[in-house]
């Protein structure tokens, strides 16, 4: 018999599931507030680890994020934009996650956009998607300017962490 009209068979191979090393307990979350509770009762524990510019290591806590969280909601309401379709833009942070679901605690809905995009190309998306607001973060300091002038349906724009020039 030659090798072609051999068949090898490859031994089969069944996957283990190990217990975890730790009981995980997770609660349930149906909505923003229901996350906030939790949030609150988990408060001294840490969030969030990062690095900043000067490679620094810093850490949030549960406390910390859901202050942001709160006062981001509250002066959402506050300029009357509780419930309304916000755009936010810009890179990965702390205080984009708590923007993030400071809209959805109020009843807004978020669009998400990619920071990658040209400013043109992100107009264009504000104009289909007809959001109310856009918040984003300092690397988008200054470039939206003629968009607040010639925008049809935005009437908010914040920078997360504005500069002297935009104050």
């Amino acid at each position: 018999m030659s090798n072609t009209e051999q068949t090898v068979k490859k031994p089969v191979r069944t996957k283990t599931h190990r217990a975890p090393k730790t009981d995980r307990k997770y609660e349930p979350v149906a909505n923003v507030r229901d996350l906030l509770e939790i949030i609150d009762k988990h408060e001294n524990r840490r969030a969030f680890s990062y690095f900043d510019k000067k490679r620094e290591l810093h850490h949030v806590s549960y406390a910390e994020l859901g202050v942001q969280i709160k006062k981001i909601a509250a002066g959402l309401t506050e300029l009357g934009y509780a419930g309304k379709r916000i755009a936010l833009i810009g890179e990965t942070s702390v205080a984009w996650v708590a923007t993030y679901l400071a809209i959805h605690a109020v009843g807004g809905v978020v669009i998400p956009m990619d920071k990658e995009l040209e400013i043109e190309v992100i107009e264009g998306f504000l104009d289909s998607v007809e959001a109310d607001g856009i918040l984003y973060s300092a690397s988008f300091n200054g470039k939206f300017t003629a968009t607040m002038e010639n925008h049809k349906s935005l009437t908010l724009f914040i920078p997360i962490d504005p500069d002297e020039a935009e104050l």
